[in-house]
């Protein structure tokens, strides 16, 4: 039984070994019969299933053909690549079905094309794809070199004011060109002399950075449309609020716009219309997408008026002068911080004064010898009171004197009037009774006699003569909108000794 048990045992290892044999010969031969199946490729364009291909080679050759096709479309010399992401997927067919010709037409309708780029960034807007970065520094010098004068340019080049150092965006915030003059103690400017100036910093309002991205090749622009979309205006409607004292005009100075311009932003209000505190009024603002910005130090010869004392001497008429000692002008030196942002000046700081020479000062004999003729029926003819009354029927002062966009207003503007008969503000005799070019329009000036003057500008009309003895309070004339100005209003002007004094003081 032994001896049946083993041959049996033999018997089963020998037909398993047999077994496993078999099958390891047949896998072997199975897979060597795949391998020798054709192959094809489907192909994919980012996802999408095109079709299938006998030789992926055919794709890769077509695609750099278009890419140099492309390529010559353009001037420049640029190196386009493929938008779309290419894939394939290889499979072994028995019988392969695959259709070159159908797939690379679809290839051709599919694709489109890139360029690497540096994507310039102001603030948090983007301006645009550029080239290279060396490009784009060169827009930035140009954008920066049309504010500057040749003098400043010039100072700007030597202090490398104008090497803009570009970041990616996710890089440190480089130095400011102020700190890199710093660094060069040896490069110190020389002592400033009467009408020059130095070139301290030259800035920018936005931060600048670029990124390096890919963009379509029409979409590249050349320096000189970079600079136009720099010099673009971004408009922004804001709203004011009234305030104590405010009025229409004062706010269209404030937001540098014309009388009309706010007229025509708010439709519902008049240009004599008393406002309302907490009122409030629609203004709009042009802001730069960005700006230059220069600090210069600046050195100026300044004339310092003489002053004028009059002495009285009975040996001349009342209301008549004559001049003892001529006056002379003295002179100093200023020495300015002057801020601009694209060219125009939005701060001036005095550093340092220094007085060169003292003025001489005018000496004027004032006559007080009084005489019967200058008296006239229609009242004092020569002198005044010295006390003035307020040349309208009311109204309300719509510009005060003092700096008024970008100048100096010499007297006040009065409007909103119950009627626009205006009144001598004190008695004298009229000097000037006519139209006059120089933007006063119709003018009417009173010497009153004792070292005053009033005058009413921009009359619609005139009722008084040159030479004329008036009376305080008698009508001159009428308001209204001649010459140099903007609705119907009075300029009213005071002078004392030949210098213009605030109106205001008098009332």
């Amino acid at each position: 039984m032994k001896y049946k048990k083993k041959r049996w045992m033999h018997f089963n290892g020998k037909v398993i070994f047999l077994v496993c044999m078999a099958l390891l010969l047949s896998v072997s031969t199975v897979h060597a019969e795949t391998d020798s199946f054709p192959k094809i490729y489907h192909v994919y364009v980012s996802g999408e299933h095109l079709g299938s291909v006998g030789d992926k080679e055919i794709v890769e050759s077509f695609l750099k053909e278009q890419v140099e096709q492309a390529e010559k479309n353009y001037d420049e010399n640029l190196n386009l690549a493929v938008n779309e992401e290419i894939t394939y997927i290889s499979e072994f067919a028995f019988q392969p079905s695959f259709n070159n010709k159908k797939v690379l037409n679809n290839l051709k309708n599919k694709i489109t094309f890139n360029v690497k780029a540096q994507k310039l960034i102001v603030g948090e807007e983007v301006i645009g794809y550029f080239k290279t970065k060396e490009m784009v520094k060169k827009l930035l010098k140009e954008f920066q070199s049309k504010y500057l004068t040749e003098d400043q340019l010039k100072r700007a080049k030597e202090n490398h004011l104008l090497n803009i150092e570009l970041e990616n965006k996710q890089d440190k915030k480089t130095e400011s060109n102020n700190d890199k003059q710093k660094e060069n103690p040896d490069k110190q400017q020389a002592p400033l002399s009467a009408g020059e100036s130095k070139m301290l910093d030259l800035s920018l309002t936005e931060e600048i950075h670029i990124e390096e991205d890919t963009a379509n090749p029409d979409e590249l622009l050349t320096i000189e449309q970079g600079l136009k979309l720099l010099e673009q205006d971004k408009s922004s409607e804001k709203v004011h609020v009234i305030e104590k004292g405010e009025f229409l005009r004062s706010v269209a100075n404030d937001y540098d716009l014309s009388i009309n311009e706010i007229l025509d932003l708010n439709p519902e209000l008049e240009e004599d219309e008393i406002l309302q505190i907490g009122q409030e009024i629609k203004v709009e603002n042009q802001e730069p997408i960005v700006q230059v910005v220069t600090v210069e130090e600046k050195m100026e010869h300044k004339d310092i008026d003489y002053d004028t004392e009059y002495e009285e001497t009975s040996t001349l008429y009342a209301g008549d002068r004559k001049v003892k000692q001529q006056g002379e002008k003295g002179k100093k030196e200023i020495q300015y911080k002057v801020v601009k942002r694209n060219g125009k000046v939005t701060k001036k700081i005095k550093l340092n004064e220094e007085i060169l020479k003292e003025p001489v000062e005018k000496i004027v004999l004032k006559g007080t010898k009084t005489s019967t003729s200058n008296q006239s029926a229609s009242g004092p003819a020569r002198k005044g009171s010295g006390q003035f009354q307020w040349p309208a029927a009311g109204g309300i002062i719509t510009s005060y004197m003092g700096p008024r966009g970008g100048g100096y207003h010499s007297g006040i503007d009065i409007s909103g009037v119950s009627n626009r008969t205006l009144y001598a503000a004190d008695g004298g005799v009229v000097t000037t009774a006519g139209y006059q070019s120089n933007g006063y329009g119709n003018r009417v000036v009173i010497n009153h006699g004792n070292g005053y003057k009033t005058t009413y500008n921009h009359l619609a009309s005139i009722r008084v003569s040159s030479g004329q003895s008036v009376k305080k309070g008698q009508a001159i004339g009428v308001m209204g909108n001649t010459g140099y100005s903007t609705g119907v209003h009075l300029h009213f002007e005071i002078l004392k000794n030949g210098s213009y004094v605030n109106p205001m003081s008098f009332y």
